[in-house]
């Protein structure tokens, strides 16, 4: 993870604004300037909790609120964020918009419980699909932005699912995952899940949904990266 300092350096008046096309994509992460589209397009922009940060980006303070910070390409900003950048953009995620973002995931998974024990009262079984589940609704229902998706597996005793980013959206990140998903199951945990370490295995318990937080081996990887 890029320390904040620098990557806000990225996006002052320095690196980027210089329009060197040698050195500033590859700082990036990108192939390529952006060609083409509106001149007074903005050559990179400061993003802080999925909003674009619209004052100077330089006079922007970083205090200890802030969780993470990430240098992402111009291509992500535009699929993710719908912003037009010619290099991309610094991404900034602070602890209390990561915490409403884990609340959010959670309630999710327990809206998925309530719901898929009225599916079984009402059919004589779980769900197999989040389509044929009534009163859940859809993740933006629980203030999720849409880069995050629910993958519902059945299993032979019941279901588990999991709430997290897709891998397209994590993929920028390059090893750093800024929120890891949150799990809820029924019955056994789908063999799906073996792949979790099982230090974070031991806290998966039966209709008690849980995030698995990043740890500290984690973040020195991040730190390294």
């Amino acid at each position: 993870m890029p320390n904040i300092f620098a990557a806000l350096l990225l996006v002052s008046a320095g690196t980027l604004a210089s329009g060197d096309p040698t050195g500033s994509a590859g700082v990036l992460g990108c192939d390529s300037r952006r060609e083409g589209g509106d001149p007074d397009m903005p050559v990179s922009v400061l993003v802080i909790d999925d909003e674009l940060f619209e004052g100077d980006a330089s006079t922007w303070y970083a205090d200890d609120n802030v969780y993470g910070v990430a240098i992402v390409c111009w291509r992500w900003v535009e699929e993710y964020l719908g912003l037009e950048v010619r290099l991309g953009a610094t991404y900034v995620l602070t602890q209390q918009y990561l915490e409403r973002m884990r609340e959010s995931r959670l309630a999710s998974l327990e809206a998925l419980i309530a719901a898929q024990d009225h599916h079984r009262h009402a059919h004589g079984a779980y769900a197999e699909e989040l389509d044929d589940l009534s009163g859940f609704g859809v993740l933006a229902d629980y203030g999720l932005p849409d880069y995050v998706q629910l993958e519902l597996l059945p299993t032979e005793a019941g279901w588990g699912a999991s709430v997290g980013a897709t891998k397209r959206w994590l993929a920028e990140f390059h090893g750093w995952e800024p929120a890891r998903p949150c799990y809820a199951f029924v019955g056994t945990p789908p063999d799906e899940w073996e792949t979790i370490p099982n230090e974070d295995r031991s806290e998966l318990v039966e209709r008690q949904p849980v995030c698995l937080e990043r740890r500290v081996a984690d973040e020195a990887g991040s730190e390294g990266g």
